[in-house]
């Protein structure tokens, strides 16, 4: 059994992104009976009992562009103070902010220390030279950190929970009924409001494509263009909760995202799971996910992604084939059990060096 402290400032209060990763990776660590320490904020985050949870304080700086990043600061303090007090095996980072700190410390201590790049910021590369292992989540994130002098990086991919993330027939039917899609082909895009989704690139793929398609729009749908349009074919239903936005993976039968920039995007995985045909711009993580069995890359212009939705709307029996592909790819290469596993052969090694 290993002692293991993860530290993330957010993992306490949101959901999303690493803070999904690191509690996904505690949970299914904990769950192998090693002993997990979640270093994190308060917030309203609740976590499962199988795991520690340490709320540390934090204090913040009353200078607008300062405020943050003290509280990040302080909040790394604190926890670097109480590690150096424990015995851990492990310390497990996700952010270069609040890792840095808590890898000094794990170092005073004999343990250590693993940091996990979650995505591409060129401040992180400090933090994971820090690192006595850092771990990339896709290629495209290795390839840059290494040039940027980090050596021996492992790639272990984001993961999902393929129990919780599966389609259910009895959910698809009643939504589908609900929202009125019927038979119609239904496409899914869900990512948070942001420019960097590139909202834009799918309001022009939406109007390009056939107009007997459902567009189901979650987060996404509150920023412009989207916001803003109005088309029988979109149903724009905001921000969710995440226990209530997952039914809609059920609902639909393929997914989109339009990003021009990512790391490795939980949501796509998640999609990959319940069984929906991928279509995505080539950037970042996605490069590592999308096959020919499972999804479509696409690019700006609108009108390669609504070709292939045209397609996919005229021959069901590819969107079927692809399902039941995605299903098997994202359990044998994406489940947490597996990826627990790689994580927890590192930790291996590394405490026998």
């Amino acid at each position: 059994m290993m002692r293991i402290a993860m530290i993330h400032f957010l993992a306490g209060v949101r959901e999303g992104g690493s803070e999904t990763l690191a509690k996904s990776l505690a949970y299914r660590l904990a769950d192998a009976g090693h002993e997990v320490d979640i270093y994190t904020n308060y917030g309203g985050v609740r976590f499962k009992d199988t795991v520690n949870v340490i709320r540390l304080p934090y204090i913040p700086m009353p200078i607008r562009h300062l405020k943050y990043l003290s509280m990040m600061l302080t909040f790394s303090m604190f926890a670097a103070a109480r590690i150096v007090t424990r015995k851990y095996d492990i310390v497990h980072g996700f952010f270069y902010v609040d890792s840095f700190l808590p890898f000094l410390a794990a170092k005073i201590r004999g343990a250590k220390s693993v940091y996990t790049f979650g995505g591409v910021l060129d401040k992180e590369w400090r933090t994971g030279a820090v690192a006595d292992k850092s771990v990339a989540l896709a290629s495209a994130s290795h390839g840059i950190y290494n040039d940027l002098g980090v050596k021996d990086i492992d790639i272990i991919s984001n993961g999902v929970d393929t129990e919780i993330f599966q389609r259910n027939e009895s959910v698809r039917r009643s939504l589908r009924k609900t929202l009125g899609i019927g038979n119609k082909l239904a496409v899914l895009a869900m990512s948070r409001p942001d420019v960097i989704k590139d909202p834009q690139l799918l309001h022009d793929v939406i109007a390009a494509s056939p107009k007997n398609v459902i567009f189901i729009l979650i987060g996404i749908s509150e920023i412009e263009p989207l916001r803003g349009m109005e088309a029988k074919n979109v149903i724009k239903l905001g921000r969710l909760p995440n226990e209530e936005a997952k039914n809609y993976y059920s609902a639909a039968d393929v997914f989109i995202t339009t990003s021009k920039s990512e790391g490795m995007p939980g949501t796509l995985l998640e999609a990959l799971s319940c069984g929906l045909p991928l279509i995505a711009t080539k950037v970042g993580g996605i490069i590592d996910v999308i096959n020919e069995k499972v999804g479509f890359f696409t690019d700006r212009n609108p009108k390669t992604a609504a070709k292939i939705i045209a397609k996919l709307e005229k021959n069901r029996t590819i969107v079927k084939r692809m399902s039941a592909e995605c299903r098997k790819y994202a359990m044998k290469r994406f489940d947490w059990r597996v990826l627990a596993k790689r994580y927890e052969d590192l930790y291996n090694e590394l405490l026998k060096k």
